[in-house]
């Protein structure tokens, strides 16, 4: 396969995988725009109960990745049985971890805002998480049904379906929040509306393209142990992923509302802008799990060189859009002098990072791609190390991204290793 082929097969996968990694996080990134104009305390809050959404969606995951490689192989291989097994037991999981965790968050909704936030912040996230509890739960769902159309390489429909429901979001956000007067409550319910679209168009979809995918579901809890077992390690490595971030976000609860209203404009930066790179990600994955498929050690060496080059492309593109907002970005989220301050302090270091991230991110997918889950959990696991000896120490903002920073680059040494010397022992012997 030559450089073109491959070009053309990672805009194929990548355009449409946007849409589908952008919902949750764009859903976040409206919410933030709008609920700033009602203060530092309510955005400060969307914050804490925000950070606790992203943990549970990035948590979980391993539904969307785990998914697309397994019924990805089965797909290739033309196994209808397996197939159908593989999209049964993500859905079941979907359905079963989405009601557990929604009551959970109800229940434990006001001791979550108080330890993520001020005094002042944690009403405002309890009441969000409240509100939001119906939309974590097709969040949830969501991330099985991306992961099945992804792996029967149906990604148009997560683009569309994802972008329709963003758009609802909107909508219904300005309406609520701006025309009716609800506060964060009218964001939250916002957010939920739209997430409930998407799983509906979803299983629409489902259900009039691949009708035999989506019959006889056991919702017994044997699937979603299967599940679990298989990606064991996906998930301690996410979840290390998500402490760090909120380690982070600690960070700047202890140093005062500006500086977690500050913190929360960044983190809405860094996962917006990390959607565009989730997209190259998802191309990796899949490349390399095809390769990985095959057995096909040349092309998957190929795939893996053409894609890091094609993320240092990308990182120094997204380093110079943002050096681009430098003098005025601040002032499209807040109104908040003080807030404006603390995001020029780290707003050029925050561009430079988004070079390391790209990297990280495209081998984190090569990674996924030939199921060396158990490397990702150890680097995870060390970097995370680093991440908190630093912060013990950060005293400002700036400090707080200068620890994120170091974490990336732990991470980014460690990976870029593992891709340049191969695969792990025995990868093509299975």
């Amino acid at each position: 396969m030559t450089r073109a082929k491959i070009r053309k097969e990672v805009i194929s996968l990548a355009v449409p995988a946007f849409g589908a990694f952008a919902a949750p996080s764009l859903f976040l990134l409206v919410d933030s725009w709008v609920v700033a104009s009602l203060g530092a305390e309510p955005l400060a809050g969307l914050g804490s109960a925000s950070a606790v959404i992203v943990t549970i969606t990035g948590l979980l995951i391993f539904l969307t990745f785990g998914t697309t490689t397994s019924v990805a192989r089965a797909f290739g291989a033309k196994n209808d049985a397996l197939i159908k097994k593989t999209i049964n037991n993500s859905l079941t999981s979907g359905l079963i971890l989405g009601f557990i965790l929604t009551l959970l968050v109800v229940i434990f909704a006001n001791p979550l805002s108080l330890f993520l936030g001020t005094e002042a912040s944690a009403p405002y996230a309890q009441e969000y998480l409240i509100f939001a509890s119906l939309g974590l739960f097709f969040l949830i769902l969501n991330l099985s049904l991306v992961g099945v159309l992804r792996g029967v390489q149906d990604t148009k429909t997560t683009f569309w379906v994802s972008l329709i429901s963003v758009l609802i979001n909107l909508v219904l956000v300005l309406l609520l929040v701006r025309v009716f007067d609800l506060g964060i409550k009218g964001s939250a319910i916002a957010t939920s509306i739209g997430a409930m679209s998407g799983s509906v168009l979803y299983l629409y979809k489902l259900r009039s393209k691949h009708k035999i995918f989506i019959s006889g579901i056991d919702f017994s809890f044997a699937p979603l142990l299967e599940v679990l077992k298989e990606n064991i390690a996906l998930m301690w490595r996410t979840l290390m992923l998500r402490v760090a971030l909120l380690a982070a976000l600690y960070s700047a609860t202890l140093q005062g509302t500006n500086t977690l209203a500050a913190f929360q404009v960044m983190l809405a930066i860094w996962m917006g802008l990390a959607l565009v790179l989730d997209s190259l990600e998802v191309a990796a994955q899949v490349l390399a799990a095809k390769a990985f498929g095959a057995k096909d050690k040349a092309l998957l060496n190929l795939n893996n060189k053409t894609l890091i080059n094609y993320s240092i492309y990308l990182g120094i593109f997204l380093l110079l859009g943002l050096l681009a907002l430098y003098s005025f970005g601040p002032e499209l989220f807040t109104d908040n002098p003080a807030v404006h301050d603390l995001l020029r302090s780290v707003w050029i270091l925050l561009a430079l990072v988004q070079v390391l991230n790209a990297v990280v991110f495209v081998t984190d997918g090569i990674l996924m791609g030939v199921n060396d889950y158990k490397f990702l959990a150890i680097v995870q696991t060390i970097s995370l190390v680093g991440l908190l000896i630093v912060l013990y120490f950060a005293q400002s903002l700036l400090a707080i991204l200068t620890a994120l920073a170091i974490w990336m680059i732990v991470r980014l040494i460690f990976q870029v290793w593992r891709v340049q010397i191969g695969l792990p022992r025995g990868s093509f012997a299975n």
